[in-house]
């Protein structure tokens, strides 16, 4: 049956996956004994999440990573960091085709940056056309030999690898 809020799922504690949006909490008693309880409904199958930082939702996004960061060690993947990931470099990439223009070097790094993060994603078919631009561009603008533009070839390169394209990734690579 599915679990509502404020149900004690587990009596004890163990290992618990963390997000930025959890549907779980962990109760601590003086006792030492520690409880996993449902805040959000919970049905069969699905993942149960904790938060990794208290009271998260006060933290805004580049705050909330740079802290688990610093207190755990690791960049949050959950699908709240990386949806307003997402977000800022789709809004810094605008801003830079509008202010800086579409071969500017810090607008070519946005088209990369974006690129690599759906990557990072698994969404490789909406990264592909942002490298190749992002490199055209930097051919383009900087030239073939240029740190940022060989970085764009390394960076295509990879994902045509990731693709299984490996044929067309080896020139890159």
């Amino acid at each position: 049956s599915m679990a509502s809020s404020g149900r004690v799922i587990s009596a004890t504690a163990s290992y618990a996956n963390t997000s930025c949006d959890p549907n779980a909490r962990l109760l601590t008693f003086h006792t030492g004994e520690v409880r996993v309880v449902a805040t959000a409904r919970i049905a069969p199958g699905d993942e149960v999440t904790v938060p990794l930082l208290s009271q998260v939702a006060q933290y805004d996004v580049v705050s909330r990573v740079a802290a688990i960061r610093t207190h755990a060690g690791f960049t949050c993947q959950c699908t709240v960091c990386a949806h307003e990931a997402r977000l800022l470099l789709e809004e810094a990439l605008a801003g830079r085709r509008v202010v800086l223009g579409e071969a500017h070097p810090l607008t070519l790094q946005s088209i990369n940056n974006l690129g690599l993060l759906l990557k990072d994603q698994g969404r490789l078919d909406e990264a592909q056309p942002l490298l190749e631009e992002a490199l055209a561009g930097g051919r383009a603008a900087l030239g073939d030999a240029h740190p940022e533009t060989l970085t764009s070839i390394n960076n295509l390169g990879m994902l045509l690898k990731d693709q299984g394209r490996l044929d067309e990734a080896q020139p890159l690579l």
